[in-house]
């Protein structure tokens, strides 16, 4: 569900060059960084991870009413996007606005948020104020840009693994 991942998956080799005294460790790398996803019943389209689970927090859009329809497997599905961009993409600032700090954003507490404004909504039977709240979370990401920071994280990951 998120865009970038970054997954060490075991260890490869070990490689030893005596006459410089360097051993070297081999890992495997996986990486996930924002790829298209195959949306569903809309031929040929493709559009980032990102979209297309930030479209699950829509409640106008196919592919949430589609999750919807699946019943509770579907719900939690939406149930975990919410949660999880709720904690891991939670901002109070705009990141391209004037006096934006970066540790700033260390000092907002998304449990403190989430336990009073999202989970009273969700927990109560009032369907209207549970797609707001959705909607809510949708909107919050692309006000402060999170794509742009999804973007340059992607670029910054490729240009490491690009250096020789």
């Amino acid at each position: 569900m998120l865009p970038i991942i970054l997954l060490v998956e075991g260890y490869l080799g070990e490689d030893t060059n005596e006459s410089k005294g360097e051993k070297g460790f081999i890992f495997g790398l996986k990486l996930k960084l924002n790829g298209g996803v195959k949306n569903q019943g809309e031929k040929g389209e493709s559009s980032s991870s990102l979209n297309y689970y930030l479209n699950l927090l829509n409640p106008e859009s196919k592919q949430h009413q589609e999750e919807l329809g699946r019943g509770e497997s579907g719900k939690r599905k939406i149930l975990k996007v919410a949660l999880l961009f709720t904690f891991i993409f939670s901002s109070l600032q705009d990141i391209d606005g004037d006096g934006y700090d970066i540790n700033s954003e260390l000092s907002y507490n998304p449990i403190e948020s989430w336990e009073k404004n999202v989970l009273p909504i969700l927990q109560s039977g009032d369907d209207e104020k549970k797609k707001n709240i959705l909607q809510g979370i949708r909107q919050r990401i692309e006000k402060y840009k999170i794509q742009t920071t999804v973007a340059r994280l992607e670029k910054v990951l490729k240009s490491f693994l690009q250096q020789k």
